[in-house]
């Protein structure tokens, strides 16, 4: 998700002129992903494809036109806050004006593209706190921000440090750490969805044929396998899940 500041001449223009460069790393990263548009002071997603997925027909003018917010933001600015506002109910309760963005077996990677440190009414702590309780594992959170470095960016910083980010200069040439930013988007699957509902006592893991018995977890409300970020399996690796399923047996 992007959140980027309404008060910006000339740093929007320059964003702009980095859509192409932004959309071929994704496909080049063969990331299955989600991109919606917030901004410092509206929670809800903006432009007229706001949940931008690879299957969008014109990909680049649905991201143009959301990432084009303009320069009429007001203030104060509160990026944070908007960021956390945007992603629960009710924006994102189903039928919601945000809903189908957040998925269970995603990565949620926030950036913020700003001019001006963050204004929130809360602490940078309290809303990664908030952000983090929205996925199973807080590590599945990545907070990072195009920025200014020449003045003192406490909020976002302290924001982006906690979650591991990566911090660009608004005011050099940002676009050249752009591949480092995508990389930090690019996760191991972590989650491996179950075809029946299993009886959780019976649920056995193996990778490459040998049992795995900690660093992964059952979601019994999704069917699903989720592994802990420093427990996921390596690239090529053979992942075997074995259970009983519940029996409807009529009686």
């Amino acid at each position: 998700m992007l959140v980027s500041s309404g008060n910006m001449t000339g740093y929007d223009a320059l964003f702009l002129g980095q859509a192409v460069t932004i959309l071929d790393l994704l496909e080049d990263a063969e990331i299955d992903f989600h991109i919606a548009v917030v901004t410092t002071d509206d929670a809800h997603f903006q432009g007229t494809e706001p949940l931008m997925t690879p299957t969008n027909p014109d990909l680049l003018s649905a991201f143009q036109d959301a990432a084009d917010v303009g320069d009429g933001g007001a203030s104060p600015e509160q990026g944070l806050k908007m960021a956390v506002d945007a992603l629960p109910p009710p924006l994102a309760s189903p039928g919601g004006f945000n809903d189908h963005f957040l998925r269970d077996e995603a990565g949620l990677q926030v950036v913020f593209h700003a001019s001006e440190d963050d204004q929130s009414p809360n602490a940078a702590g309290y809303y990664v706190q908030q952000l983090q309780s929205l996925k199973l594992f807080p590590e599945d959170v990545v907070i990072s921000g195009i920025i200014r470095q020449d003045t003192p960016s406490p909020e976002f910083e302290t924001a982006i440090a906690a979650t591991g980010g990566t911090v660009l200069n608004i005011n050099e040439d940002w676009w050249t750490g752009l591949p480092d930013l995508i990389d930090g988007m690019v996760t191991l699957n972590d989650s491996f969805p179950l075809s029946v509902s299993p009886i959780p006592d019976t649920v056995q893991v193996s990778v490459d044929g040998a049992p795995v018995w900690s660093g992964w977890a059952l979601v019994e409300s999704l069917d699903v396998i989720v592994f802990e970020p420093a427990a996921v399996p390596s690239p090529g690796s053979e992942i075997a899940i074995t259970y009983h399923p519940w029996c409807d047996c009529g009686f």
